[in-house]
């Protein structure tokens, strides 16, 4: 098998237990049954993952990673920039998307990290921690820097903002994926994405009184 022949059978199995992992969780899912979905031999799963649980460790550490530069790109531009009103504006709104594109673009790796959350976070809290939690004190110091110049106010918490903000974004996308009746005069995606970020900037950052 050639180099370029590897990377395909390493993502054809990553994508395919990706879907299983989203439908069923870790438990409910074999090797023997992502080998069958993917039509690869349980061996070469062994080869590229060590394991089922390194191969869901692994599609969820990709995804962090992803996640994590995207953030860093916006952190990078608040800080190397003159910190104004507008430019504040442009880049928490460049932050609210992309978990609007990622629950819409990959609704299976959300339902896996929502599921992991349920459980106390077993298999990816290292992950997390490695991947995420940096950019954590990175963005406090952002929102404490825009507090200082009267951008936003000085009595926000922000760690409790941005938590409350995220889990807003894919709380709401959720009930809107499993049909929930009260959804039904709400965004549509990905028609209404654009939308839909302005009204939760406008919510988050704004206020409504």
């Amino acid at each position: 098998m050639t180099p370029k022949e590897e990377l395909s059978a390493r993502e054809i199995i990553k994508a395919k237990a990706l879907k299983l992992f989203a439908e069923k969780g870790i438990d409910g899912v074999s090797v023997r049954e992502i080998a069958k979905e993917t039509g690869q031999n349980i061996s070469q799963i062994s080869y590229y993952f060590e394991s089922k649980e390194g191969l869901y460790r692994t599609i969820i550490k990709d995804h962090s990673q992803i996640i994590s530069q995207k953030i860093q790109d916006v952190i990078h531009n608040l800080k190397d920039e003159k910190l104004t009103p507008a430019r504040f504006e442009a880049e928490m709104k460049k932050f609210i998307a992309i978990f609007v594109d990622m629950r819409i673009e990959n609704p299976h790796i959300s339902r896996i990290m929502q599921r992991e959350t349920l459980d106390g976070m077993p298999f990816v809290k290292d992950i997390h921690n490695e991947t995420i939690k940096p950019l954590v004190g990175l963005i406090e110091s952002i929102m404490e820097k825009s507090q200082k110049m009267n951008i936003v106010k000085k009595d926000v918490p922000v760690r409790v903002f941005f938590i409350l903000l995220t889990e807003s974004i894919w709380g709401f996308m959720a009930k809107k994926e499993c049909k929930w009746d009260l959804m039904t005069k709400t965004c549509n995606f990905p028609k209404d994405r654009d939308l839909f970020i302005e009204n939760v900037y406008d919510i988050f950052f704004k206020g409504i009184l």
